[in-house]
């Protein structure tokens, strides 16, 4: 079940990331409460994709959910003025 799969990845973060810094937030509460619904949705027999529930990880450039404590963000807004804020970098490829 995916939320076994999350929880043991979500335990290894916790384990290792004070060393290796991969990740600049964690929002493991979402992420969670995202495989508790796929979990539902096999146990129900409903038909889910063929990596629902499979943890991911996104580069920090990807402010999904316009948060303000990313720093990284800002201090990039200020070395290149042609990123902004505001625009969706994963939408506007072509």
């Amino acid at each position: 079940m995916p939320s076994k799969w999350l929880g043991l990845t979500l335990d290894r973060i916790a384990e290792v990331d004070g060393e290796i810094h991969a990740f600049l937030y964690v929002d493991g509460e979402r992420a969670l409460a995202s495989a508790a619904r796929v979990d539902a949705k096999i146990a129900a027999g409903e038909p889910v994709g063929p990596l629902a529930g499979v943890p991911l990880a996104l580069k920090d450039i990807l402010d999904l959910y316009r948060r303000t404590d990313n720093l990284w963000l800002e201090d990039l807004g200020r070395l290149a003025p042609a990123i902004r804020r505001d625009s969706d970098p994963a939408a506007s490829r072509s």
